[in-house]
């Protein structure tokens, strides 16, 4: 009698791991394809604005029809960048070149040495115009008015100072 329990139980438990694989989990592991696809939809209407609109729902907008669904008089434009060029300032460096030397050839000209590198009146260094070298100081242009550049000078408090 034992025997016919545990025949019965295990034909049970049998039957419903069975049953289980073959619906719930076959149900769970069917291919998309063979569900029922949602229908995709379309908006189309006229606005009192004159322009008209055809949205599908189901797929991301792009750039072109955004820009195209909102006339120009309605403000700036979002895909644009947010300042125009002549808007920026200029990134300065913090710190003044370093002037090592001063040094005169034979003829008379007179030459830099503007961070480590040799320089005459004129040059272009890193985006620095060499305007005038004198005896003891260098006037550069940064693209915002005269500065000095002095070898060493206590008075000043360093090597720095900017003509206003």
């Amino acid at each position: 009698m034992l025997k016919n329990k545990y025949f019965a139980i295990s034909l049970l438990i049998f039957a419903l791991i069975i049953f289980y694989f073959s619906f719930v989990k076959g149900f769970l592991l069917r291919k998309a394809s063979s569900l029922p696809q949602k229908p995709k939809v379309m908006i189309e209407e006229k606005r009192e604005t004159g322009f008209k609109e055809n949205i599908n729902l189901n797929e991301p907008f792009k750039k072109e029809e955004i820009s195209q669904a909102f006339p120009e008089e309605w403000g700036r434009d979002i895909f644009r960048k947010k300042f125009p060029e002549e808007e920026r300032e200029e990134i300065r460096f913090l710190e003044p070149p370093k002037l090592s030397g001063i040094f005169r050839r034979d003829d008379k000209r007179f030459f830099a040495i503007l961070n480590g590198k040799i320089v005459k009146e004129g040059d272009r260094l890193d985006g620095i115009l060499v305007k005038r070298i004198l005896e003891n100081s260098v006037i550069i242009d940064r693209g915002a008015g005269e500065e000095h550049v002095y070898i060493f000078n206590l008075q000043k408090g360093g090597q720095f100072e900017k003509n206003k």
